[in-house]
């Protein structure tokens, strides 16, 4: 229940504090498929109340894949959504790949499996 809590009170802020035109871009297969035919993927747009800001120096020296020019995004968690690495975010129509998701812990709200808040690390391209 605490951390219900907490997620409603991040929610809340992100959105008071969004910076933008964010969206995330979320893929999920389609049920059905084959391994010579695999499932289509099925594209989810959602607008996300994030903000955005520079990649934390604690990450370039021990995540050898990080770069400098990477951006880290704190986004208030969509219920029943669970992001991937295949998803993408749009800033102002620029596309960024999700590479890292670095979400705190504790790791998950009570009964959802869900963080507090998301926070990943995106590169663009």
């Amino acid at each position: 229940m605490f951390y219900q809590e907490m997620q409603k009170i991040a929610n809340s802020v992100l959105k008071q504090f969004r910076q933008g035109d964010i969206k995330l871009y979320h893929y999920t297969e389609s049920s059905g498929g084959t391994l010579d035919e695999p499932a289509e993927l099925k594209e989810d747009i959602y607008d996300l109340d994030a903000t955005i800001s520079g990649v934390s120096y604690e990450y370039l020296i021990t995540n050898n894949y990080v770069a400098a020019s990477d951006i880290t995004i704190t986004a208030a968690v969509i219920p029943d959504i669970y992001i991937t690495i295949n998803d993408f975010i749009k800033i102002k129509g620029e596309k960024y790949k999700l590479i890292k998701d670095i979400s705190v812990a504790p790791t998950a709200v009570e009964g959802t499996g869900q963080p507090v808040v998301w926070r990943f690390i995106c590169r663009k391209g």
